[in-house]
């Protein structure tokens, strides 16, 4: 190798090296203006848009000291009870990400607390979807047995109004049998 061909080297891996410095603080520059735009969102409370800033500096801009923030601050505007569109599942899907961005810190541990809190939720849900179903079921089950209660009220009232004809009947056809015994005695007497 010769000298210029070492210096054409050396320029290209100078150049190349300011190249990405200028990317990086391109990608700053733009991370942190969407950031300022999301924190003004979510000062007036557009939460939804707030939320869509910081998720965009997340996808965007993940190598830029403003990537923890954003996953953060996305995932707590989707828990959010102000926000329209808040959604647990996204929140969820932030926070574990932030979780894999983030070093120990107290945010963290916050973190931490909230996808346990979440995942709480969640089973408590399900807990609570299997009672209402239970007692849809136990509802129907007793509207059903209502019915049949009903029915088997009117069969009873049936069976005793049909067993008081029966025991008039059976009066009647006794005072007959007498009327016949007496009629019988009469006939042998005379």
């Amino acid at each position: 190798m010769n000298r210029s061909t070492i210096i054409e080297i050396l320029l290209l891996l100078v150049f190349a090296g300011c190249t990405t410095v200028t990317v990086d603080r391109d990608s700053e520059a733009r991370a942190r203006s969407h950031i300022r735009l999301a924190d003004s969102l979510e000062s007036v409370s557009a939460f939804p848009e707030a939320a869509l800033e910081y998720g965009i500096v997340a996808e965007l801009y993940p190598h830029t000291s403003f990537y923890p923030t954003a996953l953060r601050q996305a995932a707590f505007l989707h828990l959010h009870p102000d926000n329209g569109s808040a959604n647990d599942s996204i929140a969820l899907y932030w926070f574990q990400e932030y979780l894999r961005a983030s070093s120990p810190s107290p945010e963290r541990r916050a973190v931490e607390v909230c996808i346990h809190l979440l995942e709480r939720i969640w089973t408590l849900r399900g807990s609570l979807t299997r009672v209402k179903t239970a007692n849809d079921s136990l509802t129907t089950v007793t509207r059903k047995q209502a019915g049949e209660m009903l029915s088997l009220a009117s069969q009873l009232r049936q069976a005793q109004s049909l067993e008081a004809e029966l025991k008039k009947v059976h009066e009647e056809l006794q005072k007959l049998r007498e009327v016949d015994i007496r009629i019988s005695k009469g006939r042998e007497k005379k």
